[in-house]
C-alpha cells in the first residue's frame, strides 16, 4: 500500500567513447565500457520515467540521485518536497533508503510460481 512506482536500473554495453573528456568514466566494474540507464514503471506495468544521462562507472544510487527526474529546480522530486506522505517507490538494495525510495530486500528466493506471476505479460499485437 502506498507504493506508486517500482525502480531499476541496468547497464548498456557500448564501445568506448573516443569524443568524450573521460572515456573512463563510461567503464564499468564488471568490465566494460557502458551507460547507465534507469527506469520507472507503474503498478500498470507502463514506463513513467527513463534516464540515460550517466556514464558507467556511475552506481544505481548515484544515477538516481543525480538524474534530471530526481533534481530537476523546477520539476524534480527534489523541488516538489518529495512525495506525498505515505507514498513511496520501491527499489532494490543498490539505491539505499530515503524519503522517496525503499529498498526491498527479499529474505529468501520468491517460490517458482511467485516468480512466474511477476514476469511481465506480452505486449497485444
Amino acid at each position: 500500500r502506498g507504493v506508486v512506482a517500482a525502480l531499476g536500473g541496468l547497464v548498456v554495453k557500448i564501445r568506448k567513447p573516443w569524443m568524450c573528456d573521460a572515456p573512463s568514466s563510461y567503464y564499468n566494474r564488471k568490465g566494460y565500457f557502458a551507460i547507465c540507464v534507469q527506469a520507472m514503471c507503474d503498478g500498470a506495468r507502463r514506463f513513467r520515467m527513463m534516464s540515460a544521462e550517466h556514464q558507467g562507472a556511475a552506481t544505481d544510487s548515484t544515477a538516481w540521485h543525480t538524474c534530471d527526474f530526481f533534481i530537476n529546480p523546477l520539476t524534480g522530486l527534489r523541488a516538489r518536497g518529495g512525495l506525498l506522505d505515505g507514498f513511496f517507490i520501491v527499489a532494490d538494495a543498490a539505491y539505499g533508503l530515503s524519503p522517496h525510495a525503499h529498498s526491498l530486500r527479499w529474505q529468501q528466493p520468491l517460490p517458482r510460481q511467485r516468480q512466474l506471476q511477476l514476469l511481465p505479460k506480452p505486449l497485444p499485437h
